[in-house]
């Protein structure tokens, strides 16, 4: 048999009172007032209450102290497990990728659009041109004589089509036209193809369609490509040899006119960055003239503009090769490709010395940050236990037992033995807190509850000892 168990008058107020509370813990108590009848703001029990801002802002931001601690603790736990370093070159990367995606569609969207409702357009007037040359020709002709006009004139509203959309060049009708000059297979082509292979620039313009040829080009480009590199490496070096012996020459008559000491020796000076830069934008910008001056000399139809014709070498050069732009007039010739090759050589030289820049600004400040990690991680998640394996480890592994020729090893050493001494000398607090970590063991094993408590209620861990156990404790230490 149920039983109906009535809430009594003082639990109904209590869930009443507690329920209020809840919802209003941001306010505070300002006065009591008795006439509940006659305030028509009156909460029960003749509380009356207001909101607090300033309680409310300081409230919201100690929260958001309390999340930003939560924050570095995990980025120091999650470091020590897979490396900040990973985690965050694969973010940069992902948030470069998606960066550009926004951009470009943004960018590019909004004109595809429009270029569709464009053509969209002059289709149909072209559709409607033609039925209505048709209709003519059907009602005033007969015959054969009907049969080869229709055909002319639909042919000639075919290639209209083609040149509206863009896609006459290089089609049948328009290799039909010259074969000795539309066709796109001839030897200078052939030569542009292959070397297009082994530097991996791939406009797409041109490409294989047999079963043979394309079983060619795989062996083709995987005997060229090591071909390629070898030669790249060589020339660059060569380049990099001139270039900087040049600056060098330079630099020192410039310090000996201004009467000024140089420092440092020939052998140690290396190319500037901004030079290396200033050398391949004038590269670029001579290779876009010569292409713009031989592209509009060379062919009966008038060539790219500048612009075009500096996006075609940038594209060309960084390998990238979209082949939405290209010439003109010289658009498979072999020398475009060994002007390219070339540039690849300077670009090489570039693209060192930007790499090497930005991997020691990037780990330099990557370091310093994983030392800070190191240190949270150490004071947070440790046990006094980590110490001593560290100076184990000093003491079994050191830069006297690593050769001279291992710099990774050896820097690895260094950057351990600095750790394990930074570790040495914390502060008593470091300790203190690390001796009040949870008793627990597997994945949470170590973790200072207080770093996910709020600040009120750091003392209150049932794990905590009294000030004397701790002294009596560290003595007999």
């Amino acid at each position: 048999m149920d039983v109906d168990i009535k809430e009594s008058e003082m639990q109904a107020r209590s869930r009443i009172m507690k329920n209020h509370l809840t919802e209003r813990n941001n306010c505070i108590v300002l006065k009591i007032d008795t006439h509940m009848s006659k305030v028509e703001d009156m909460s029960p029990f003749g509380f009356h209450f207001e909101f607090d801002a300033k309680k409310y802002k300081e409230r919201k931001k100690e929260i958001r102290k309390q999340k930003i601690t939560r924050f570095f603790a995990w980025l120091a736990y999650y470091h020590h497990k897979f490396g900040i370093r990973h985690i965050t070159l694969v973010s940069l990367l992902i948030g470069y990728v998606f960066l550009g995606g926004i951009m470009f569609q943004n960018l590019e969207s909004p004109r595809e659009l429009e270029e569709l409702k464009e053509t969209i357009v002059l289709m149909q007037g072209i559709i409607t041109e033609e039925t209505s040359d048709i209709i003519n020709v059907t009602l005033s002709t007969n015959g054969t004589d009907r049969n080869n006009k229709l055909g002319k004139l639909i042919k000639r509203y075919y290639k209209t089509m083609l040149e509206a959309e863009g896609r006459f060049h290089g089609s049948v009708w328009h290799k039909a036209e010259n074969l000795d000059m539309h066709l796109m297979w001839y030897f200078s082509s052939a030569t542009f193809y292959s070397m297009t292979l082994f530097s991996t620039i791939g406009y797409g313009t041109i490409s294989c369609q047999t079963f043979w040829g394309r079983l060619l080009s795989i062996i083709y480009a995987s005997l060229g490509l090591p071909i390629m590199l070898v030669v790249l490496g060589d020339i660059g070096e060569w380049f990099q040899k001139i270039l900087t012996g040049g600056y060098v020459y330079l630099l020192f008559k410039y310090k000996q006119l201004r009467k000024q000491p140089i420092k440092r020796k020939k052998n140690d000076i290396l190319l500037p960055m901004w030079l290396a830069l200033l050398l391949v934008l004038g590269y670029i910008l001579i290779c876009t003239l010569t292409i713009k001056i031989f592209d509009h000399n060379e062919g009966n139809k008038p060539g790219i503009g500048f612009f075009d014709a500096f996006y075609f070498t940038f594209i060309s050069l960084t390998t990238i090769g979209l082949g939405d732009v290209m010439p003109y007039n010289i658009q498979y010739s072999p020398f475009l490709a060994a002007a390219f090759l070339l540039g690849l050589a300077l670009i090489s030289i570039v693209n060192t010395s930007i790499y090497a820049q930005l991997y020691r600004m990037f780990f330099n400040l990557i370091n310093n940050v994983e030392d800070q990690l190191e240190r949270i991680h150490s004071s947070s998640h440790r046990g006094p236990g980590y110490r001593v394996f560290q100076q184990i480890k000093l003491r079994t592994r050191t830069e006297s037992d690593i050769p001279a020729h291992d710099g990774f090893h050896l820097w690895m050493a260094k950057r351990a033995k600095k750790r394990a001494q930074d570790a040495h000398h914390e502060d008593e607090d470091a300790a203190a807190a690390a001796r009040r970590r949870a008793p627990t063991l597997g994945a949470f094993g170590g973790f200072d509850l207080n770093l996910f408590r709020p600040r009120g209620r750091a003392n209150t861990s049932p794990f905590r000892r009294n000030e004397s156990e701790e002294t009596e404790e560290s003595d007999v230490e």
